[in-house]
């Protein structure tokens, strides 16, 4: 079953070409994201379901399934330790 993630709305997000940062004004932090976390992020931002954005990842990264998943639920729970988001 997808969740739906709230987004802590004080982080500022700046995309640069293919990469992402998020900057936590609270805690004066960066995190940037490489390509793929960047696409992933940008696809949970939109509201994309989990399944959708496994399809995404496998299509336009031409991994496995199993890769593409590991990746999502990696970057999930990095999120969520960085309070960018909750469930």
């Amino acid at each position: 079953m997808d969740k739906k993630w709230k987004f802590n709305e004080t982080f500022i997000t700046q995309q640069l070409h293919d990469s992402l940062t998020l900057f936590d004004p609270e805690k004066s932090t960066l995190i940037t994201f490489n390509d793929t976390s960047a696409r992933i992020f940008l696809l949970l931002k939109k509201g994309s379901s989990e399944k959708a954005i496994i399809q995404t990842i496998v299509k336009e990264y031409d991994v496995a399934q199993s890769i593409a998943k590991a990746d999502l639920y990696s970057l999930l729970d990095t999120l969520k330790e960085c309070g960018v988001i909750k469930s």
